[in-house]
């Protein structure tokens, strides 16, 4: 005769009615959690019940992104807490197979990272300022000890930016400078006071190519030998044109080998004869 009575569970230790027992000995919920460890231990079960959630996933995709959601949801920090246990453990495997989904995929990344970047480009933008105007000082100092250690890479990336943008580079200082005249003024002063050579061959680069002296055909290693000349021209002598560019018999050229350094006193008696 069957008798409902309190019995204690030997697992958990609740004491529930007799009827809910299995074994005499372990409640409901014990018995059937032991049960299924001893069926997942069989290989056999568990290869059977992989396939059935496999086939059930393929044939069920929207139920199963649906399930995977509301439990991601409910276990945010057991889920959180799993995968950098997982990451920690199984790095050298996820960065190896990173890197072989990059290079085998490389041109639809790509493809992928430049619409991405066209359709959130305000956004990219946005962050892009708030991140340098937070860490300011910091961008500075890395940004100097790079152009320190590799100055020719860094002169070579200026140069390319110079030509990409070069005629918006130029329509903003013309801007400027008809903004700021008297300041514009000073900056040409100062900067002629602390690189003299170079202040004189661009200006007789300035004034030969207002006489029409300088040669289309010139080279840019023609422009490198005369801006050489006045920069190793010595205190107290000027560069002089052998034949003048604005004698009123004969014009001559503002070429390599028609200009020579002498004693200034001698530069300023011949004037413009020949």
């Amino acid at each position: 005769m069957w008798y409902n009575v309190d019995m204690k569970c030997e697992t958990c230790q609740t004491t529930e009615s007799s009827k809910w027992y299995q074994n005499g000995t372990q409640c409901r919920k014990c018995f059937n959690r032991e049960y299924n460890k001893r069926r997942q231990a069989d290989p056999v079960f568990r290869a059977k019940k992989q396939a059935m959630v496999k086939a059930w996933r393929q044939e069920n995709p929207e139920k199963k992104k649906e399930n995977d959601r509301r439990w991601a949801e409910a276990h945010k920090e057991e889920e959180k807490i799993r995968k950098h246990e997982h990451y920690v453990n199984n790095k050298d495997q996820i960065l190896h197979k990173q890197r072989e989904y990059q290079l085998a995929h490389r041109e639809e990344i790509l493809a992928y990272k430049r619409d991405y970047y066209a359709q959130h480009k305000k956004r990219f933008s946005d962050y892009g300022k708030q991140y340098y105007l937070m860490f300011r000082e910091q961008i500075k100092a890395r940004n100097q000890i790079y152009r320190l250690a590799h100055p020719e890479q860094t002169k070579e990336m200026y140069r390319r930016y110079y030509i990409k943008m070069r005629d918006k580079y130029i329509t903003k200082a013309k801007a400027w400078d008809l903004a700021h005249p008297e300041k514009r003024k000073q900056i040409s002063r100062e900067y002629g006071s602390r690189n003299q050579p170079a202040h004189n061959a661009r200006t007789a680069f300035r004034r030969a190519k207002q006489l029409q002296a300088t040669p289309p055909w010139l080279t840019s290693e023609h422009k490198q030998q005369i801006k050489e000349l006045y920069q190793n021209c010595p205190q107290g002598y000027h560069v002089d044109h052998i034949v003048p560019l604005n004698n009123p018999d004969v014009s001559g050229l503002h070429v390599p080998w028609n200009l020579q350094i002498i004693p200034a006193e001698d530069n300023l008696r011949k004037s413009n004869r020949f």
